[in-house]
């Protein structure tokens, strides 16, 4: 078994926030739930994966690791595209 002391820490402030983070979105903007939730479950994942490699199947759960950081900023990006359609400036008044 090899892992670090810090991506132990990583994955438990994750497990610990994320939860945390989806609440507050589920609270203030509903809407944005889902590709908030797909955010936060991409880094949750790649956290996961970084820490299981160094105990199981380390080239696959590598893969897993690097697949789920490349794919989060696209949803990054998906939820900014969802947040701008709830807040448009024009609608609201402002030039």
């Amino acid at each position: 078994m090899s892992f670090d002391s810090s991506e132990i820490a990583d994955l438990l402030m994750m497990l610990v926030l994320g939860p945390i983070i989806l609440a507050a979105i589920r609270r203030t903007a509903p809407a944005l739930i889902r590709p908030a939730a797909v955010c936060v479950g991409l880094i949750a994942t790649g956290y996961v994966a970084t820490v299981i490699e160094g105990v199981a199947l380390p080239e696959f759960f590598n893969l897993v690791e690097h697949a789920s950081y490349a794919m989060a900023p696209l949803a990054f990006l998906w939820l900014l595209k969802v947040s701008g359609h709830l807040v448009n400036p024009r609608k609201a008044g402002a030039r």
